[in-house]
């Protein structure tokens, strides 16, 4: 039947999508990679010590059958959340798509390994620079929706 050949081509499309992620969206680990970022961030934006910019979007969907409550969002419609993170030319170095239109950003870091692992500085812990006599790590930043943490 027609239908589940879709729902089979979507799958096989999706797996393929999971599958090369990878290769395409790959967040800085070392402190050579980040200090690259940085400097392409700051010849291009002038601002120091930012690795990427980080923001979440809503991508509309139909309502699902079950918890349908959960993801319509404060824009009156239904969505799932994204949450990426982009480079200097804009280009993915992180994605988190998992999360119900109606879960705010800060939560959908909150929730994310990303805040996990930053926190623990497992990534973003160097290269380190002193800005008016303060120390400071690699940054991401962010709209009001991200608090400021170290």
């Amino acid at each position: 039947d027609k239908e589940s050949q879709h729902e089979k081509h979507r799958s096989e499309f999706e797996q393929a999508i999971f599958d090369l992620k990878d290769r395409f969206i790959k967040f800085p680990l070392t402190s050579e990679e980040n200090g690259e970022k940085i400097e392409e961030f700051e010849e291009l934006c002038g601002i120091p010590q930012i690795v990427g910019a980080i923001d979440g979007c809503h991508i509309q969907i139909y309502a699902p059958s079950q918890n349908h409550e959960d993801y319509f969002n404060r824009k009156q419609h239904y969505s799932v959340n994204l949450q990426a993170i982009v480079d200097e030319n804009l280009k993915f170095i992180h994605a988190t798509v998992r999360y119900p239109g109606s879960i705010h950003d800060a939560r959908v870091f909150r929730l994310s390994s990303l805040c996990d692992i930053t926190e623990n500085v497992q990534i973003l812990s160097g290269p380190i620079s002193n800005i008016s006599g303060t120390d400071v790590r690699p940054l991401l930043a962010g709209d009001s929706a991200y608090v400021l943490t170290t």
